[in-house]
């Protein structure tokens, strides 16, 4: 009896181990199913996006028109994509491949192509990934709206407007240098780019609010550009002190002679211009991200004898100023544009002089056949910089005076400033320090 207990224990325990065997043989082969069906799938989408997508006519990198990864990890994680762009356009062409669903234009062609006018044709959409689903503000709107609220405050960026906002910028700029002159006279270091900022916020913050955010007074950034800077972009009904302006009517801010009329004539409410001011500011307009741009032009001392000595001259031709935003485009592969050997002799190197005209005693011809036509640090067509006379002006002057009052030199180990900036929504510029010593004149 116990034998026979025995044998039937004994053939139970192998029954069950039998059905485990088999068990563990289906989960083995339904894994190795879902892996090979992974792996195929994977292979399908990489043939797929090699040969048959139609992006695949197009050059470029064959692990970058497989994957987003290389794309997105240079992109958000280095910041070096922009630069990066050189090298790619330099090897494949003015028009490559830079991810599964991304192409990238060289400006020699890729501002005529989607920044102009197209007869009888709309235009590109969007991108929600870089302006979100919403659609606040005069950037992401479509044609007809963007024409209406542009046409709307273009008064306050007019040749008048211009001249009527002169006293305010010339007085921050005089407030600007003199601060300079303080840190000079002490023999302190200091760190133009967080300066440069200051003067811009501040200006800013004048023209838009009638109220300076502070941050040349007090020399340090306001609670709110401080926030801007860490990527908060605040709306304004959030924000007290915003609201507290709005409710001012613009006290004595110069855009307020301008938006209030021209706003409700053209069909866009006060409110919705402010806000559109409030997002110029929040996201740092144009100019400023350029504004660190100027730092090559005092480090490379030109001809002084050609500098702006008022507002009203400097809003004229200064082509020492241009050279500089071929480091600081203000939009993305700009940079491989104004890069490009095949756009720009001896791209690398700072030489203002490539934009002189040929009547000019300095005229260098070696620069005759620059494709100056690529160069539009403000983009092009009807969406480029609304702002872009304003920021010329405040520029130009900015530069004219710091090389008219000190002589200015970097400290050990800042040549490598600008390769050593990382690019994401706009350029991570860091500390540059310099030193400033009163220039006998």
């Amino acid at each position: 009896m116990q034998k026979s207990c025995h044998k039937l224990i004994e053939a139970m325990s192998t029954m069950l181990q039998g059905r485990d065997f088999a068990v563990s043989t289906l989960q083995a082969v339904g894994i190795g199913l879902v892996g090979a069906s992974v792996l195929a799938y994977n292979a399908v989408i990489i043939i797929y996006r090699l040969y048959f997508d139609p992006l695949s006519k197009f050059p470029g990198p064959k692990l970058y028109a497989i994957s987003n990864l290389p794309y997105l990890f240079q992109d958000k994680i280095l910041g070096t994509w922009v630069k990066s762009t050189t090298t790619i356009h330099a090897k494949y062409g003015p028009i490559v491949r830079i991810a599964p669903n991304r192409l990238a234009m060289d400006g020699s062609i890729g501002w005529k192509e989607i920044f102009m006018r197209r007869p009888n044709l709309p235009e590109f959409g969007k991108s929600t990934e870089f302006y979100g689903v919403g659609k606040l503000g005069i950037f992401p709107v479509d044609r007809e709206d963007h024409r209406r609220q542009r046409r709307a405050m273009a008064h306050a960026f007019s040749a008048a407007a211009l001249q009527d906002q002169e006293d305010y910028v010339k007085g921050y700029v005089d407030m600007l240098i003199q601060r300079m002159q303080n840190h000079a006279a002490e023999g302190k270091v200091v760190d133009v780019t967080r300066w440069y900022n200051y003067l811009t916020f501040d200006i800013i913050g004048e023209l838009a609010f009638g109220e300076p955010f502070g941050c040349l007074k007090e020399s340090d950034y306001h609670p709110l550009v401080a926030m801007i800077f860490g990527g908060i972009r605040a709306q304004a009904s959030q924000c007290e002190g915003f609201h507290r302006r709005r409710q001012r009517d613009y006290r004595h801010g110069a855009f307020r002679l301008y938006f209030p009329h021209h706003a409700h004539a053209r069909g866009l409410s006060a409110a919705r211009s402010r806000d559109t001011l409030v997002v110029r500011v929040g996201g740092r307009d144009k100019h400023e991200i350029n504004k660190g741009a100027t730092v090559p032009a005092c480090l490379h001392r030109g001809n002084l004898a050609n500098l702006p000595t008022s507002f009203g001259d400097a809003t004229a031709d200064f082509p020492w100023v241009r050279d500089c935003w071929e480091i600081h485009p203000p939009r993305l592969y700009q940079w491989a544009t104004y890069h490009n050997p095949t756009n720009f002799a001896d791209p690398e190197t700072f030489i203002p002089e490539r934009w002189l005209p040929e009547a000019h005693p300095l005229y260098d011809a070696r620069f005759e056949s620059d494709n100056k036509a690529a160069f539009k640090p403000f983009s092009a067509g009807p969406r480029d910089c609304i702002g872009k006379n304003l920021a010329y002006a405040e520029m130009r002057l900015v530069v004219a005076r710091l090389l008219w009052n000190f002589d200015i030199s970097a400290l050990p180990r800042q040549d490598n400033w600008e390769s050593r900036q990382r690019i994401f929504i706009v350029s991570d510029k860091g500390p540059l320090m310099i030193k400033l010593a009163p220039r006998s004149i």
